[in-house]
């Protein structure tokens, strides 16, 4: 019915600010919801206590500067609203499925454009 319009700006407001997508907002959460539902159930991961009183939260905050470089780096998948912790196993295993889909859609892409390509590319030397 709609088609999808082309990127032709592959500049984007994370890559000027990682932040601004840090926690629940990053699209990833929402567009693997499924995904992550089973991991959680898969590993029978228990929700994150967050700081309960507002010194402490805001001291969990304010501990570093984590919105400068787009969340906390311990891997933690975002939830309904929660937080779950995952071990580098767990980890290892829900990033190898994230790959596994990303894979599958590069191989069924068919025609890219310039910033398509460029992005993937740019995306790829970070790793």
């Amino acid at each position: 019915m709609y088609r999808k319009l082309p990127n032709f700006y592959p500049l984007h407001i994370q890559d000027i600010m990682p932040g601004i997508l840090a926690g629940p907002h990053n699209p990833i959460f929402y567009r693997n919801r499924g995904y992550i539902q089973e991991t959680v159930k898969k590993f029978n991961l228990e929700k994150m206590k967050l700081p309960q009183t507002r010194e402490t939260a805001q001291e969990f905050v304010f501990s570093e500067p984590w919105w400068i470089y787009g969340g906390p780096i311990f891997p933690h998948l975002h939830l309904d609203g929660d937080v779950y912790l995952l071990n580098d196993e767990q980890w290892k295993t829900f990033s190898e499925g994230i790959l596994k889909g990303i894979k599958e859609k590069i191989a069924n892409a068919g025609k890219v454009n310039f910033a398509q390509v460029s992005a993937l590319a740019e995306a790829v030397e970070m790793l």
